[in-house]
């Protein structure tokens, strides 16, 4: 803090600004880079300015979750990809995608892991994606399960800029 006033007193010494813009740290300052919602059995990317609407649970049952993701692609040679993802702050596993769907932009499959904003609908049923097609988290054994549907999916940059923006939609 004390650099803080030096570099104040510094900047009025020599006619600059003393007025230190404050860091905007508003959920609208948290766009995610990419926004992904339920279509009919698979998915489909939406414009990011519409992510506050899209996540904002609006029936009864409906969350919203902080996750971490990762992409993957079917190994079977008939396709598929996946949103893979896993609650940061809980042990829910979801995912967003389908065999048979095709829906991410080239040179995801295989990137880092990220973080997310997903919408979700706890269903009293277990969904698995079943082993022997290669969809896992990296470094994970196949046959993912989740009691969840996906709805929407933001993807964020960092966990921190993920946690900012559910402030807004919660």
């Amino acid at each position: 803090m004390r650099t803080h006033y030096l570099l104040v007193a510094l900047l009025a010494s020599c006619g600059g600004r003393t007025d230190v813009p404050a860091i905007d740290q508003s959920p609208a300052a948290a766009l995610p880079s990419a926004l992904y919602v339920a279509d009919d059995g698979c998915a489909k990317e939406a414009a990011a300015e519409t992510a506050a609407t899209a996540l904002k649970p609006g029936e009864s049952g409906e969350e919203i979750a902080v996750v971490e993701i990762a992409y993957a692609e079917e190994c079977t040679g008939l396709g598929g990809q996946y949103i893979l993802a896993r609650e940061v702050d809980g042990s829910r596993s979801f995912w967003l995608g389908n065999h048979g769907c095709n829906f991410l932009t080239p040179g995801l499959v295989g990137s880092a892991t990220t973080f997310s904003v997903l919408r979700y609908r706890a269903t009293a049923a277990l969904f698995t994606i079943p082993s022997g097609v290669c969809v896992s988290f990296p470094g994970e054994p196949d046959g993912f399960s989740s009691d969840s549907r996906v709805e929407a999916l933001a993807v964020f940059p960092t966990r921190e800029a993920a946690k900012l923006f559910t402030e807004g939609i919660e």
